[in-house]
C-alpha cells in the first residue's frame, strides 16, 4: 500500500496586511503586507495499522530579515526580534530552495 504523505506548515510573521485594499505586491505597496519571520514544517504519514501520524522529517528555520523590521508586537508572540533574525537566520532564498 502507497503511504499518503502528510505536510505540515506553520509560520511566522511580521503580523497581518496594514492594508487590504491593494490587490498585489510591488515596490510601493510592500511594507504593508506581512513579512515572512519563521517557516517550520513535519513531513509524514498515516501509519494504517496504527492510524498514528508517523513523523519522518521535520524543519525549523528563521528568516533573515531582508529591507523590513520586526515589529515588537509580533516578537512579543514569536519570540524571533531582528537581532535574532539576523543572528542565527538564513535566506528566503535558501529556504525556498530547500
Amino acid at each position: 500500500m502507497t503511504k499518503k504523505r502528510i505536510a505540515f506548515i506553520y509560520t511566522d510573521t511580521t503580523g497581518l496586511h496594514k492594508k487590504m485594499e491593494y490587490s498585489t505586491v510591488d515596490a510601493k505597496n510592500l511594507h504593508t503586507w506581512a513579512r515572512l519571520v519563521g517557516l517550520y514544517y513535519q513531513l509524514g504519514y498515516r501509519d494504517s495499522e496504527t492510524k498514528e501520524i508517523v513523523i519522518e522529517e521535520k524543519k525549523k528555520f528563521i528568516i533573515i530579515p531582508e529591507d523590513y523590521r520586526i515589529p515588537i508586537e509580533s516578537t512579543a508572540v514569536h519570540m524571533i526580534d531582528n537581532k535574532k533574525a539576523n543572528k542565527k537566520g538564513i535566506e528566503l532564498s535558501d529556504v525556498l530552495d530547500e
